[in-house]
């Protein structure tokens, strides 16, 4: 059946209006900010995406880091400092855990329940937001904007971040593992997707390198690795341990260790112990053992239960003489008592 002329032209017209509809561009970041600012309701992840697609990604996430460094050094010692902080860091990307959790301390500590609540509430929407978007496991991960926003989702839950270390796979390029201390109970571990770090190193990377230099996920740890980034750090010094190359693991995993690194600890205590193992030199040996129990120690006084377990092993298998055995099963049941089932099992076992 033919169409009239007239009916043509307005399917026509339709179509077309429609098209445009389906090709009408996101909103920026900055007009979702707007509206935020002005009272309006919008997604958190309508935020973390658009924030993620701004073309100035790369100095706005510089921009982020800088701040929320500053606000994880004050945040439990000097309320009164996070304010403008707070400010500043919701004045760059309005969906950030840390900015919204130090405003919560400013403001409770100031005795404003009310502009404490609304950051509590953005609180939150945003873990809520991240819990449908993963479940915090490896394949799993939690979206995080930085890498200290992935450790103030442990403090806004009353953690204590106690570990961490970068992680790469072929779904997720750049991201974090953090160990995370609760006040009862054992150690927890969350993994995040740090993709926004990723995407806005390798846009800088893109419009400053040379063409011929290969940008990767290896290449950004060893990047934040030489700026101090302890988790970066811990990367390293795991991956040259893997490479049988113990020297070079060491200096990177002592690195990450003195600043409170508890997987950097463990990993240590770990290398010692194949150094240990096959020496025929009783000095060397000791030397090596002695490093073991160090680094096992660090760790338990950080709350690991696994260290726990690994030590009193050591110490009941003689390692380190006779009068040490039954402290092997002192540590053994008090890794059993937070529920480490190997610990319960080599009890049962003496028993």
């Amino acid at each position: 059946m033919l169409l009239h002329p007239h009916l043509l032209v307005a399917a026509v017209c339709l179509a077309l209006l429609t098209a445009g509809c389906q090709t009408k561009p996101p909103a920026t970041y900055g007009e979702l900010s707007d509206k935020v600012s002005n009272g309006e309701r919008v997604a958190v992840a309508d935020l973390r995406d658009a924030f993620r697609r701004d073309a100035e990604l790369p100095e706005r996430m510089e921009r982020l880091m800088e701040l929320e460094e500053q606000a994880l050094q004050l945040v439990e010692d000097e309320p009164l400092k996070l304010g403008s902080i707070g400010s500043a860091i919701l004045d760059t990307y309005q969906a950030s855990i840390t900015g919204h959790y130090v405003l919560s301390r400013f403001y409770e500590h100031l005795e404003t329940p009310d502009a404490a609540a609304r950051h509590l509430g953005w609180l939150e929407r945003i873990r809520t937001d991240m819990a449908e978007s993963g479940d915090g496991s490896r394949e799993q991960p939690y979206p995080a904007m930085t890498s200290v926003e992935a450790q103030m989702f442990a403090i806004s839950q009353d953690m204590s971040p106690v570990g961490a270390i970068y992680q790469t796979s072929e779904d997720t390029p750049f991201g974090l593992m953090i160990q995370a201390r609760p006040k009862d109970g054992p150690i927890e571990n969350f993994h995040f997707d740090l993709g926004s770090v990723y995407d806005a190193m390798r846009m800088d990377f893109s419009s400053t390198a040379n063409q011929d230099a290969e940008f990767s996920p290896v290449s950004v740890i060893g990047y934040l690795a030489k700026r101090g980034d302890t988790a970066a750090q811990a990367a390293i010094g795991a991956f040259l341990a893997s490479q049988n190359r113990p020297q070079d693991a060491i200096d990177w995993l002592r690195a990450s260790s003195r600043a409170g690194n508890l997987i950097a600890s463990s990993v240590l205590a770990q290398l010692y112990w194949r150094k240990a193992t096959p020496a025929e030199d009783p000095e060397e040996k000791q030397r090596a053992l002695d490093e073991v129990l160090e680094n096992y120690l660090h760790a338990i006084a950080l709350g690991s239960t696994d260290a726990l377990y690994e030590l009193a092993v050591l110490y009941l298998n003689n390692h380190y003489g006779e009068e040490n055995r039954a402290s092997g099963v002192t540590l053994l049941r008090q890794a059993a008592a937070t529920g480490h089932s190997d610990a319960a099992i080599y009890l049962a076992h003496l028993y």
